[in-house]
């Protein structure tokens, strides 16, 4: 972003907002974070982002399974 971008806000939520930027990329700010995508990259995150949701809400095997800390459980074994 340079001195002379403006942005415009697309949307609003709880947690933080949608930005177009006069250069051409799109803030996605949520919280503390924020990603600046190509128009692209913000179109592949929002489908992977509604696929996710679509799987969770119809109880798919689909999303892949848990993360589980491996090294928690080992010392939980060892001891």
């Amino acid at each position: 972003m340079s001195e002379s971008c403006i942005r415009k806000t697309l949307s609003t939520f709880p947690y933080g907002n949608i930005q177009e930027c006069s250069c051409g990329g799109y803030y996605v700010t949520f919280g503390y974070v924020t990603l600046r995508l190509s128009h692209h990259e913000l179109k592949s995150y929002a489908e992977t982002l509604n696929k996710v949701v679509k799987n969770i809400e119809i109880g798919s095997d689909d999303t892949p399974p848990k993360i589980t800390s491996a090294t928690n459980n080992k010392t939980q074994k060892e001891q």
